[in-house]
């Protein structure tokens, strides 16, 4: 449910430019690679939050450890979220059950950031830890 939340407000953040014509001139491109303990991230969720509320976050999906996102120049801070099945649990409805797994210090209460500068590469490391 989490990952569908931030999936819907990079949508809400991202198609509204594109749609008045604000296009590409205003967003550069960043890309990286997200570990956990030392393994790629399968499947996630990557926020780059500005410092000012008159934007929203510019979000993008990470896959097998990767991520490309557009995101607006500036500093931001990054927000990292993922979920992973728990074997032999099941959910309320015998789904099998899921759980987030990566620290609050890297979405809720995140120390990760992030500087998004014009013109340049834009890449991004995010070596996150379980301790």
């Amino acid at each position: 449910m989490a990952t569908l939340r931030l999936v819907l407000v990079g949508l809400i953040c991202v198609v509204p430019g594109l749609l008045t014509g604000c296009g590409n001139s205003e967003f550069e491109t960043a890309t990286g690679t997200v570990t956990f303990d030392g393994q790629p991230v399968a499947n996630g969720d990557i926020l780059f939050q500005p410092a000012d509320p008159q934007y929203g976050p510019d979000a993008g999906k990470i896959i097998d450890g990767k991520f490309t996102v557009p995101v607006r120049p500036g500093s931001r801070k990054v927000v990292i979220r993922a979920v992973r099945m728990v074997p032999g649990k099941k959910g309320p409805m015998g789904e099998d059950a899921h759980e987030d797994y990566i620290p609050a210090n890297y979405n809720d209460k995140t120390t990760l950031t992030a500087d998004v500068q014009p013109g340049s590469k834009n890449d991004f490391t995010f070596p996150l830890t379980s301790k």
